[in-house]
């Protein structure tokens, strides 16, 4: 074990949890768990959960999680060394060693590189000074407004080829291959960024890792960016990241198109505002802005509308909290600062709406409709459906608020659907004491007093075709290529699913012929299907078992047709069903469908209601 580990372990040990949160909130006991209101987003009812058993911390609002050193991490919005000093110091233990250790991010290599690019920038820096009364330099910082304060905040700089190789002569000599590895030089071997205002591209560490470089006039390319290389990689910058992070303001992030978009929000007071390199968002960019509100401030013109939902759909999509700035204008920021000043910047980003609301307004005026009045069906429902595209990734209660406000306003009702959130405001009442990520479910299971498989049981009875995938019989050909630990992968749901076919004490439940054909005639019920393989897909690696999942259903349906002998007994289904529906949400959430919101097929609900009433 390292000292580092070493350290961070024993900390972890003498440090109390509930003692270490108690110095910055007021807590409530509640059973064996204590409560608190969150303060990493704007809470109103105590959403944070403590658990002195577990040692960990979880907010059920925004998701924040951790044990102590991570608590004072992001309390106090320090690095996590920091905050092992900050309780060690407390608990008497000596750090000393932690002081001593070299940590670092990089290889040798890249840290070589990254020393030299931060040399380049402040040679970049000096010569922007220098040469400020060049005309065309003077002109252009004067046009942008870029003032001292500014130029060094922002590392803005400006490269000329020849000053460069007369300072940088004796690192060309020794090692002039670090000029292409870094993209000062390009395979022409011309400067890349010769007679160009710079600008440093800092990681969210705070190291200079490339260069942005603009033309002095209107000339093309605009912009030329340092190569893709170990440590420049576009999919993983956000420009003004480290800068951001440290100013972000109830751990929100604002994100544009560009950096004088990002200087303007600075100039307006807003230094949490960060600028993609490019126009999309990747999913290497997710790691950057988790657990953060994000709110996009795109140019208002057609081309920023659609890069604003299309990103927007991407962070919804993984679960983050997204608003979005209701530019009207065709305006960029800088713009927008330029022709009508700070405080309408500032006022357009405070009142930033909620994606939802956004969408639903935006989707309104793109198809013409009118709220309470003649509309033409075909542009009602591509309205509804391109707005459900969103709504499958919200919490139910607002997929909920928003197919009654369709209905309502539009006369239109848009069917049940899957929610397939990775949303922290899942549609799962999640209660307190309940730690998903550090307990086994059967342990909770037996904590609260809930029979899990007999919960699964009724399950399969009431959606016949999970019959098959969830079976105990591992001997079966289906389940032997289900339950193949190389398939799956999660390691809690490998433990579920061995759990649940070793203690199973299922009957072979088979079915009505006639019955399970008209079950699967019907369209809903394919549509259940598909949720189903979403299930799967979700924690079973598709690319290694496609053929067998297709392969399992025809399987499926081809076993329940051979088995006539005894029908399954709806009259106990139905009667055990209704006392645990309102539960089945939380059962299947909290086993491993944790994410995921079954819609029950409501005609075959009819057709079981209907054939336990003829028993």
């Amino acid at each position: 074990m390292n000292v580092r580990l070493g350290l961070y372990q024993k900390i972890l040990e003498v440090s109390d949890i509930v003692e270490t949160i108690s110095e910055f909130l007021s807590l409530n006991k509640k059973g064996r768990n204590y409560n608190a209101i969150c303060p990493f987003h704007s809470d109103t009812s105590p959403s944070l959960s403590i658990s002195p058993e577990k040692q960990i911390f979880k907010c059920f609002s925004c998701n924040t999680s951790g044990n102590s050193i991570t608590f004072v991490e992001k309390y106090k919005k320090i690095s996590t060394t920091e905050a092992m000093k900050y309780l060690a110091n407390k608990h008497n233990i000596d750090v000393s060693l932690l002081e001593e250790e070299n940590i670092s991010y990089y290889s040798e290599r890249q840290q070589e590189e990254i020393s030299f690019l931060e040399r380049v920038n402040n040679f970049f820096k000096i010569e922007l000074i220098k040469e400020q009364f060049d005309t065309k330099i003077y002109n252009f910082l004067l046009a942008r407004k870029l003032n001292k304060d500014i130029l060094d905040k922002f590392d803005i700089g400006f490269a000329r080829e020849k000053n460069f190789e007369i300072v940088f002569k004796n690192d060309i000599l020794e090692n002039d291959d670090i000029l292409y590895k870094t993209s000062l030089k390009n395979d022409s071997d011309n400067f890349t960024f010769n007679n160009r205002i710079t600008f440093a591209i800092r990681n969210e560490h705070g190291d200079v890792i490339g260069f942005s470089g603009r033309v002095l006039d209107d000339s093309k390319p605009k912009y030329v960016n340092s190569a893709e290389s170990s440590v420049f990689q576009k999919s993983r910058i956000l420009y003004n990241i480290s800068n951001a992070l440290s100013n972000d303001i109830n751990d929100e992030l604002i994100i544009c198109e560009g950096f004088f978009d990002v200087i303007a929000l600075y100039k307006a007071g807003i230094k949490n505002a960060v600028a993609l390199m490019g126009t999309t968002l990747s999913k290497n960019h997710l790691s950057l802005v988790k657990n953060k509100s994000i709110v996009l401030f795109l140019d208002g013109d057609e081309a920023g509308i659609n890069a604003t939902l299309k990103n927007a759909y991407f962070l919804h999509k993984n679960g983050l909290k997204v608003k979005i700035v209701n530019n009207e204008s065709q305006e960029d920021p800088d713009e927008i600062l330029n022709t009508r000043g700070e405080e309408y910047l500032q006022k357009l980003v405070e009142q930033a709406s909620n994606l939802l609301d956004y969408l639903y307004d935006f989707l309104i005026k793109k198809y013409n409709l009118k709220t309470n009045g003649s509309n033409n069906f075909d542009k009602v429902e591509k309205f509804a459906l391109e707005l459900k595209e969103y709504l499958k990734y919200a919490s139910k209660n607002e997929a909920d608020f928003y197919r009654e406000k369709i209905h309502k306003e539009f006369n239109y009702l848009l069917e049940p659907f899957l929610i397939e959130n990775n949303n922290s405001s899942n549609s799962f009442e999640i209660e307190e004491n309940i730690f998903l990520e550090n307990q086994n479910p059967i342990d909770l299971a037996i904590e609260n007093n809930i029979d899990w498989i007999d919960k699964l049981f009724i399950l399969i009875i009431m959606y016949p075709n999970l019959k098959d995938i969830f079976i105990r019989d591992i001997v079966s050909k289906t389940s032997k290529i289900l339950f193949n630990f190389n398939h799956l992968k999660n390691k809690e749901f490998k433990e579920e699913f061995f759990y649940f076919i070793k203690n199973s004490s299922l009957e072979e439940f088979n079915l009505d012929r006639n019955n399970f054909l008209e079950f699967y005639s019907d369209e809903k019920s394919l549509d259940f299907i598909r949720e189903v393989r979403y299930v799967l897909n979700k924690y079973v690696d598709s690319d290694k078992l496609n053929n067998e999942l297709i392969s399992l259903y025809d399987q499926t349906l081809q076993r329940a047709l051979e088995l006539n002998d005894k029908t399954v007994n709806y009259e106990t289904v139905n009667s055990v069903s209704r006392k645990i529906r309102n539960q089945e949400k939380k059962i299947i959430g909290k086993m491993f469908f944790k994410k995921i919101s079954i819609q029950r097929n409501s005609r075959y609900e009819r057709k079981v209601n209907n054939n336990a009433e003829k028993k």
